[in-house]
C-alpha cells in the first residue's frame, strides 16, 4: 500500500522574552487559543511546545495565505455571495470566542487566513490570539489602530476603560467596508483627528450612501456598526441577519452615477488600503511549515 501522505503544519517561533509580562502575555494566547479551538471558523492550535529559548505554536497550515492578500489582489471584489459567506463565517467565528468570554481585540484582513483553494468557496478561520483577553472591559488601548473603535482609541487618554465586545464588533465593521470597498478602508482612524472620520461623525445618516454609493440598507446597518455609544452598537446576534438580509451593497449603476456627481462636487476622496494596512504593532516569527 502507498505510504499516505504525511501532515503537514505551521509552526510559529516565537523568542522567549526576558520581560515577565511578554511572558505572561504569549501563554495566555496559547491558553486562550487552545480553548477557543475546535471550532470551524478558528484556526486550530495543535499543540504548544515550551524550550529554552523558543516557544512553538503548532497550528493548522493555510497555504491560501490571509484576507489581506486575498483582497489586495481583488479576488472578491464585488462578488456579493462569497463577500456576505466571509463576513459571516467571521460572524460565528468571533461570536464562538465571545460565548466562552474571550475577545479577540486584534481583528484585521491579516488575522483572517484562507484554507480554500483560489477557485473554491471561501473557508476562512481566525488566527492571532496574540491581544486576546478575557476581561470584558479593557484598560488598555491596544490593537492595530485603523481597526480600534474611538473609544478604545481613547482608553486611559480620555476613559478610563472600555467595553470589549463592541471593540471586536466596530474591528469587524473595518473588516467589512474593506470586503466591500475592494481597496478602500472607511477612515484612517476612528479619531476628530481624522477628516472623514468627522465627517462620519457629523453625517453618520447618510454618510456610506453619500460618500462610497453604498444601499440605503447597508447605509443603514453601517451606522449600527459603527455606533459611537458602545452600549448602543448592533450586537453579533442582531448582526448575522442583518448582513444575510442585504441583496446588494453598492446602489445600481443610475443611482452610483448621482453619488458620483455629489462626491465630486465635495472633493471627497477614499482611504486606499495599501497605504493604511501597516503594521502597528510588533510581529512575531511567520509560521513555517513542519511535516510529520
Amino acid at each position: 500500500m502507498p505510504a499516505a501522505p504525511k501532515a503537514r503544519y505551521a509552526v510559529k517561533a516565537v523568542l522567549n522574552s526576558l520581560h515577565e509580562s511578554a511572558r505572561v502575555q504569549r501563554e495566555t494566547e496559547a491558553h486562550l487559543h487552545l480553548r477557543v479551538s475546535g471550532h470551524r471558523g478558528i484556526l486550530t492550535l495543535h499543540r504548544v511546545i515550551r524550550e529554552k529559548h523558543f516557544m512553538y505554536f503548532v497550528l493548522d497550515l493555510c497555504p491560501s495565505g490571509d484576507l489581506f492578500d486575498a483582497v489586495s489582489r481583488g479576488m472578491y471584489f464585488r462578488r456579493l455571495p462569497d463577500i456576505k459567506s466571509i463576513f459571516l463565517q467571521l460572524i460565528d467565528a468571533v461570536e464562538h470566542c465571545h460565548s466562552l468570554g474571550i475577545f479577540h481585540r486584534d481583528l484585521k484582513l491579516e488575522n483572517i487566513l484562507l484554507k480554500n483553494q483560489e477557485g473554491e468557496p471561501p473557508h476562512i478561520v481566525l488566527s492571532d490570539f496574540g491581544l486576546a483577553t478575557e476581561e470584558i472591559r479593557a484598560h488598555d488601548p491596544i490593537g492595530s489602530r485603523m481597526y480600534m473603535s474611538p473609544e478604545c482609541l481613547a482608553c486611559k487618554s480620555a476613559i478610563p476603560d472600555y467595553d470589549c465586545a463592541p471593540n471586536d464588533v466596530w474591528s469587524m465593521g473595518i473588516i467589512l467596508v474593506i470586503l466591500i470597498l475592494g481597496n478602500s478602508a472607511p477612515w484612517e482612524v476612528a479619531s476628530h483627528a481624522c477628516p472623514i472620520f468627522w465627517d462620519y461623525v457629523k453625517n453618520a445618516h447618510d454618510f456610506f450612501t453619500a460618500r462610497y454609493s453604498m444601499t440605503a440598507e447597508t447605509n443603514a446597518l453601517m451606522t449600527k456598526v459603527f455606533e459611537l455609544i458602545p452600549s448602543d452598537r448592533i450586537s453579533l446576534r442582531d448582526l448575522r441577519p442583518a448582513v444575510d438580509a442585504l441583496n446588494e451593497f453598492i446602489s445600481t449603476p443610475v443611482e452610483k452615477n448621482i453619488m458620483a456627481l455629489f462626491r465630486k462636487m465635495h472633493r471627497r476622496s477614499v482611504c486606499p488600503l495599501n497605504t493604511l494596512l501597516a503594521p502597528d504593532l510588533p510581529v512575531p516569527h511567520s509560521p513555517h511549515t513542519l511535516c510529520v
